[in-house]
């Protein structure tokens, strides 16, 4: 039985390792990340944002993380 060349070079490749798959977002146009907090690799917060960040999305995020904390039953809920 003969070897191909290919066959020859395949089985001398040391194993690649394999790549946790990544999710990426595209940010649409006019898009911008305002905020990014990791709390480990592969754990973290990105806040992203269209137009002037004003007090109506600051409400917004601050009734997110109110929400956040009830559920996870942590901090002092208002």
């Amino acid at each position: 039985m003969e070897t191909s060349v290919a066959q020859t070079q395949h089985a001398e490749m040391p194993p690649q390792p394999i790549a946790a798959p990544t999710a990426k977002v595209r940010l649409a146009e006019n898009e911008r990340v305002v905020f990014v907090e990791e709390s480990e690799p592969n754990q973290y917060l990105k806040v992203v944002a269209s137009g002037e960040v004003d007090e109506v999305m600051l409400d917004a995020l601050s009734d997110y993380v109110r929400r956040q904390k009830k559920r996870l039953g942590i901090g002092t809920v208002n």
